[in-house]
């Protein structure tokens, strides 16, 4: 039985998650001309092809952010399977563009897809991704991973029409996952998938029931969640692809039983999840359900004297956020390297990520090496030896091995990146804040 407090947090909370009534109203009718703009040149090309609405937007689990996004599936007939999908929509796309004035962005993948800011509601952009899907009537007919999209849309409807509550309990785990930063699958999150999330909600039952189960998951052993049951037990372990099982949870998807749906998710990601469920749980409060931006002035207190680095980055190169966030990631990741590599310890490194504007904030605390060693040669090797030795003013040997003793460097030399590195990462700037 629920008690009085988590009832009224969620039903509160449930509330503000749901974009307003007049706003899906309003991206409704906006989705509904462009894809009668997409079927308008497809017919009149005798391409035989339908533009049709999937994702959380279809599913009713749309959740209030700072973006909509919104998935249109283009579904072309079977007889095309030998041919360039990517590259039919694409023209059919420039004709659409021309007349409704939205530039698209090709995003490259198995296959081509397409992105495009499709207005603005009430200062909410709202975004389109178009991407090109054959028809299929079963998993085993697929020629490419996203043409399995729709049969995932039309299982989670399955379970939505069976259970009608079950979509706003999608969209409180959504909203609690949004907030803890770990509801995405792209590259710069590596948390959970709308998807994911989806089937957590119906094989469980409700929000409630996701963080009590997640609460008892022990990522030491494979968390394996068989929502169809295909599997008996750990068979799964057996049957399932090696490179299927490199992430922390094994959840099947229902309609494709080879298939991981949870292959993107990262362990630190699932931690913060566990660590959330088992906190909300506890000691149930909103404050979970509001989405807690890193700031420089909490990292600093946590540095407490110690070096602190802080910086901002932007994307040069792409106008899609998920493209810059995983550019911005990457550089993130190269910098941090950089650090360990001249043996700065990093105590605290996060990084926060403005889809909107495509920007990047970096936070780091560390501490500064006294010395750094470099190996050298064993000393059994005289030659190499001496000649290591030369130039070299402090020299050290550790079980056998020499190692030159030098000053590390300092933080701004390791850290400036030559202009043609950040060119081909495709940053268009960084600097200190």
């Amino acid at each position: 039985m629920m008690n009085a407090k988590i009832k009224q947090i969620l039903e509160r909370e449930l509330l503000s998650a749901k974009p307003r009534a007049g706003e899906i109203l309003k991206i409704a009718e906006a989705i509904d001309d462009f894809i009668s703009a997409l079927d308008s040149e497809f017919k009149k090309e005798k391409i035989r092809a339908k533009a049709i609405l999937g994702g959380s937007f279809r599913k009713g689990t749309l959740i209030r952010k700072e973006k909509y996004d919104a998935d249109i599936f283009v579904q072309f007939d079977r007889k095309y399977e030998n041919e360039d999908i990517s590259e039919m929509l694409e023209n059919a796309l420039n004709v659409t563009a021309k007349k409704s004035r939205i530039k698209f962005e090709k995003i490259h993948g198995s296959r081509d897809y397409f992105s495009a800011k499709l207005k603005e509601i009430a200062g909410i952009p709202v975004f389109i991704e178009i991407v090109p899907v054959l028809e299929i009537r079963k998993a085993s007919e697929a020629r490419n991973i996203t043409d399995v999209s729709l049969l995932h849309v039309s299982y989670i409807l399955k379970k939505i029409k069976k259970s009608k509550k079950l979509a706003d309990e999608i969209i409180l785990l959504k909203t609690f996952c949004y907030a803890l930063g770990c509801y995405g699958a792209e590259s710069h999150i590596k948390g959970f998938s709308g998807y994911v999330l989806e089937l957590l909600a119906s094989n469980y039952g409700s929000f409630l029931k996701v963080l009590a189960a997640a609460s008892k998951w022990n990522i030491k052993n494979k968390v394996i969640i068989d929502p169809e049951r295909y599997y008996k037990g750990k068979k799964v372990l057996e049957e399932l692809n090696e490179s299927k099982l490199s992430s922390p949870i094994i959840l099947i998807d229902p309609v494709q039983k080879e298939r991981n749906t949870a292959a993107a998710l990262s362990a630190e990601k699932l931690n913060d999840f566990i660590s959330a469920a088992k906190k909300f749980l506890k000691n149930p409060s909103a404050s979970f359900f509001a989405k807690k931006e890193i700031s420089e002035e909490k990292m600093r207190k946590y540095a407490k004297g110690r070096k602190a680095i802080f910086f901002r980055a932007s994307a040069a190169s792409s106008k899609h956020s998920i493209v810059a966030g995983a550019k911005l990631l990457k550089f993130f990741n190269l910098l941090a390297s950089a650090l360990e590599k001249e043996s700065y310890k990093i105590l605290k490194k996060e990084w926060n990520y403005d889809e909107r504007k495509k920007k990047a904030k970096f936070f780091f605390v560390l501490k500064k090496p006294k010395q750094v060693l470099i190996k050298g040669p064993p000393v059994s090797m005289k030659i190499h030896a001496e000649a290591f030795k030369k130039g070299k003013k402090g020299i050290k040997i550790v079980k056998g091995i020499i190692y030159a003793v030098s000053r590390p460097k300092e933080i701004a030399e390791i850290l400036k990146v030559r202009k043609n590195v950040l060119d081909e990462m495709g940053v268009q700037n960084y600097s200190n804040i």
